[in-house]
């Protein structure tokens, strides 16, 4: 379990904000499961720093594809960049 990961799906993300968030303050004999990653029995700003640190971190599906919108807009970038230095108009040489 990665440190962080309050719902145990394998990475740190907004929904473990979120289950942070709701249990903020409150005293908890749950540990992670209720967003506190340091055992001390209060969900609280440790908890949310350690969150932070491994925020991102954990292997998703979605992250291991990009999107094909992403993939095209930067295909389409890419296309007019080539074509402006093409036409002299390069706002890489300046």
């Amino acid at each position: 379990m990665i440190l962080g990961d309050a719902n145990g799906d394998g990475k740190v993300d907004d929904v473990d904000a979120q289950i942070v968030a709701a249990n903020w303050g409150d005293s908890t004999t749950n540990g992670a499961d209720d967003g506190d990653f340091d055992g001390d029995g209060v969900v609280g700003p440790i908890d949310a720093a350690i969150m932070a640190a491994n925020w991102d971190h954990g292997t998703s599906e979605a992250a291991a594809v990009p999107e094909p919108s992403r993939l095209a807009l930067l295909v389409v970038a890419a296309s007019v960049a080539l074509a402006c230095c093409r036409w002299h108009y390069c706002p890489l040489r300046g």
